[in-house]
């Protein structure tokens, strides 16, 4: 029962902007406080400048999803978490300034994690009791999720129907499934599971 419930958490998280079709970053109504003001010279101008100098690169180069196999420290960790932040950082962009190449990285990227995710088993390493499949432990995908569908949520009303559908299907859900109903020990809490499952093989875990 409790893992059900969290499932509902996941997906109320995952999907808020698909429920009510609005950010769940900015409103529209913030969106236009903030550009209605003139920040030149303050500390939000400032910020936003430098958000945009470090985002600029990847305008050009994209960003690269790899296979994951590496711990904390390695190429293919940084680079997941590089890709949240990045992508979380190009939807308030986005929704800021309207340049639709912040949305763009943010829908290639997505594009190319729905491709790729349906490929990947849970992370090589065993080191952790509930493995991930992007990193090595389940709370970094938790987090990856989190950053992900905000992005998402300020792209939301850009992508077409069929790419959302795409995106919702194909890859959110199969995530969400991924961290509750294919890893129960990971979230539930009730007794049978506590401090009893180490599972290290992809079968969901059957502790009683």
């Amino acid at each position: 029962m409790l893992v059900k419930k969290l499932y509902t958490v996941v997906c109320f998280i995952m999907c808020v902007s698909t429920l009510f079709a609005q950010s769940v970053t900015l409103t529209e109504g913030e969106v236009e406080k903030i550009i209605a003001v003139d920040n030149q010279g303050n500390l939000f101008g400032a910020s936003l400048a430098q958000a945009e100098k470090e985002l600029a690169p990847y305008l050009e180069s994209g960003l690269d999803v790899p296979t994951p196999k590496d711990l904390a420290g390695g190429y293919t960790h940084t680079q997941h978490k590089v890709n949240y932040f990045t992508m979380q950082k190009a939807g308030l962009l986005f929704q800021i300034t309207g340049k639709e190449a912040y949305a763009e990285l943010i829908k290639t990227t997505l594009e190319k994690y729905l491709q790729q995710y349906p490929t990947w088993g849970r992370h090589p390493s065993e080191k952790s009791y509930a493995r991930g499949k992007i990193f090595w432990q389940c709370l970094n995908d938790a987090n990856w999720l989190v950053y992900t569908s905000q992005a998402y949520g300020s792209i939301y009303n850009w992508l077409s129907e069929k790419e959302r559908k795409q995106f919702n299907e194909k890859l959110f859900v199969p995530m969400a499934n991924f961290l509750s109903i294919e890893t129960p020990h990971f979230f539930n809490t009730q007794p049978q599971y506590v401090g009893k499952c180490r599972c290290r093989d992809d079968r969901a875990c059957n502790a009683k």
